[in-house]
């Protein structure tokens, strides 16, 4: 596959990053191995982590997490990611903050987040406003998740944006919320089929749902 066909599939995020790598043609390389050949392709994310690669640190991390290629090894796999997020990378730090979110290290989770959503990533406010409404490592508070959805709307998440007209439709914030959220919805529809269409890996639609399992294709 060509290169600019397999960078067409990267989660916008590690696109992103990718024009900061080092050897970006490497990387896409080793990436599109990692279904067909996962130990030669981690051999070599290895070679290019020892090179700077960032990138390369975030898929070694994620491959010792959930053992996709090797055993797993999750104080491993943390340690290439911390590694990765110290150096800031941005994907390093979301799929941390995910990995401990799932398993009881709320705490340090949050923590994450916030300081994602502080550098402006929306995909971290969204989660953030679902952990506030639901009550999952904080305590449950309406009045947060809905700041957190907001500032996600305002950096052009869609997903917030969504939730937000749901929750408004509900008629929990009154008879004009209500009707705003169902003429909201209205004309968000069409807008959010067409983006997803054309921009199917784009942030805006990142989500990570709390209950989700762990992103299997494309190792994305």
């Amino acid at each position: 596959m060509p290169d600019g066909a397999l960078e067409a599939l990267l989660p916008e995020n590690v696109a992103m990053a990718l024009r900061d790598e080092p050897d970006a043609a490497g990387f896409l390389e080793a990436y599109a191995m990692l279904d067909r050949q996962p130990v030669e392709a981690l051999r070599r994310l290895e070679m290019l982590a020892d090179q700077g690669s960032l990138l390369s640190l975030v898929f070694l991390g994620d491959a010792y997490l959930y053992g996709r290629g090797v055993d797993p090894d999750v104080e491993r796999g943390k340690a290439y990611l911390f590694k990765a997020a110290k150096a800031g990378s941005i994907e390093a730090s979301f799929r941390l903050a995910r990995f401990l979110g799932r398993n009881g290290d709320t705490e340090e989770s949050i923590d994450a987040l916030r300081k994602l959503a502080e550098r402006g990533y929306s995909p971290a406010m969204y989660l953030l406003g679902w952990r506030y409404y639901r009550g999952i490592g904080v305590d449950e508070d309406p009045a947060a998740a809905f700041h957190y959805w907001k500032m996600a709307d305002r950096n052009g998440h869609l997903l917030a944006r969504q939730h937000l007209f749901h929750t408004y439709r509900s008629g929990r914030c009154g008879v004009g919320k209500r009707i705003l959220g169902y003429l909201g919805m209205v004309g968000f529809i069409p807008v959010f089929v067409k983006y997803k269409m054309k921009h199917p890996n784009s942030d805006r639609l990142r989500q990570w749902a709390i209950n989700s399992p762990p992103e299997l294709s494309r190792w994305s």
